[in-house]
C-alpha cells in the first residue's frame, strides 16, 4: 500500500513538473513568435528603404560608380533573402518543438495562416528584387534598353531559375516588353502570373517597376486592371 501511495507521488510530481516547463517552453515561444513578428515587419521596411536606394541609384544623377552602387544594392538583396529566410527557419522550429508531445491540452503557440502568406510574399518580393536589379544591370550593359525575355537575364541571374521560399522564376511574367525602360520609371515590368489570396479574404498581386522598386497590390475581387492600366503606356491614338 505505502509502495502504491509513492507511486501515485511521484507520477503526480512528474505531471506537475512536465506542465510546469510546458508552461514555461509555450511563454518563451509566446515571446520568441512576438519577437519574429517585429522582425517580419523590420524586413518590410528594409525592402522599401532599399527600394528607395535603388531608385536613387539610378537617378539621371548618379555617379559614374553606378554599377558600383548596383553591385552593393544586390548583396543587400541578399541579406534580404537571408533574413527572410531565417525567420521562416525559426518560425518553422518554434512550431516542431519538441514540448508538443508532452500528454496535455495546452500546444506551443502555432505559425497563423496570415504570418505565413506574409513571409511567402516576401519571398515573391525578394525574388522580384532580384529580377529587377538584373534588368537594370542588364539595361547598363545595352544602351539603357531592357530585356525582352527571361534568357537574357540568365546570367545576371547566375542562371537561377529558383528563389528561396519555393518560389520559381516561371511564376512571373514581363510586363510592357519593349516598352519600359530606365527613362519610364512609373511603368510596370514585372508582375507575378496569378494573384494569390489573403486569409482576410483580399486578392494580392506582386509587382515590378522600372525604377527597381517593388509593390504588393490588393483587390477584394482580384481584378487589377486599372492599377495596370496606370502604370502602362498609353495606347496610341487611333
Amino acid at each position: 500500500m505505502r509502495k502504491y501511495i509513492l507511486a501515485i507521488c511521484v507520477l503526480v510530481i512528474v505531471i506537475v513538473a512536465l506542465i510546469f516547463i510546458q508552461h514555461q517552453t509555450q511563454t518563451a515561444l509566446r515571446e520568441q513568435n512576438d519577437s519574429l513578428r517585429a522582425q517580419l515587419e523590420q524586413i518590410q521596411n528594409d525592402n522599401a528603404l532599399l527600394s528607395n536606394s535603388l531608385a536613387q541609384a539610378q537617378s539621371p544623377q548618379s555617379s559614374p560608380d553606378q554599377s558600383r552602387e548596383l553591385a552593393r544594392l544586390r548583396n543587400q538583396v541578399g541579406l534580404l533573402r537571408q533574413q527572410t529566410n531565417e525567420l521562416a527557419r525559426r518560425r518553422a522550429d518554434n512550431n516542431q518543438s519538441p514540448v508538443q508531445s508532452v500528454p496535455t491540452q495546452n500546444q506551443p503557440e502555432q505559425l497563423s495562416p496570415q504570418d505565413q502568406f506574409q513571409i511567402d510574399q516576401i519571398h515573391r518580393m525578394s525574388a522580384l528584387k532580384q529580377l529587377a536589379l538584373a534588368m537594370h544591370m542588364y539595361a547598363a550593359d545595352n544602351q539603357d534598353q531592357f530585356a525582352t525575355n527571361f534568357d537574357q537575364l540568365n546570367n545576371l541571374l547566375g542562371g537561377a531559375t529558383n528563389f528561396e521560399g519555393g518560389v520559381t522564376l516561371d511564376s512571373f511574367e514581363f510586363m510592357n516588353t519593349g516598352l519600359t525602360g530606365p527613362g519610364t520609371p512609373d511603368l510596370l515590368i514585372f508582375r507575378a502570373k496569378t494573384p494569390r489570396q489573403n486569409p482576410d479574404g483580399n486578392w494580392i498581386r506582386a509587382y515590378g517597376f522600372a525604377d527597381g522598386h517593388v509593390e504588393l497590390r490588393s483587390s477584394p475581387d482580384g481584378n487589377f486592371d486599372d492599377f495596370e492600366k496606370q502604370h502602362s503606356p498609353a495606347p496610341p491614338p487611333q
